[in-house]
């Protein structure tokens, strides 16, 4: 894959407050990184344009009982696939402990408990762990390790 930037915009809509219309400034907002297939380009791949935001227009914080790491601060940013420069794919990745990329997990009731209740298991796909792991991996130039170390930190039951 080749790296690239192409700057992509959503802008802020105005906003009505009592009545009155009033305009927020207009941000950019993009993804920070761009890829393509180099032995066929017309398939690519774009990363870290933020999913939740904050009424600021930044990255709004999140909180997962599993990202149980040093830095508790948890994001999330759209990797999306394109083919022919059409959106073919997306998926949601959470960036945790400052810089690592990894999948969402779905939440699957694991067991029960009488005195606390249902106990979770956080179940991901394959195919969404390939994927973190290529971005991040593409990411970090090749340093792949802390991502394996997080993801068996984060206890994520791997599923085909």
């Amino acid at each position: 894959m080749g790296i690239g930037r192409l700057e992509g915009y959503l802008a802020a809509s105005p906003s009505y407050d009592g009545g009155e219309r009033t305009y927020v400034d207009l941000e950019p907002r993009t993804h920070h990184l761009w890829a393509a297939y180099k032995p066929d380009v017309s398939i690519g791949m774009a990363v870290g344009l933020p999913c939740t935001v904050d009424a600021d227009g930044y990255s709004e914080v999140l909180s997962f009982d599993w990202a149980a790491f040093p830095d508790h601060k948890v994001t999330d940013l759209y990797a999306d696939t394109f083919l022919n420069g059409m959106l073919i794919d997306r998926r949601v990745l959470v960036q945790v402990d400052g810089r690592v990329l990894m999948p969402v997990p779905r939440r699957e009731i694991a067991g029960m408990d009488v005195a606390n209740g249902p106990r979770f298991a956080n179940n991901v796909k394959k195919l969404d762990v390939d994927i973190a792991r290529v971005v991040h991996c593409f990411e970090r130039h090749g340093n792949c390790a802390d991502f394996n170390y997080h993801l068996e930190q984060a206890g994520f039951i791997v599923e085909e």
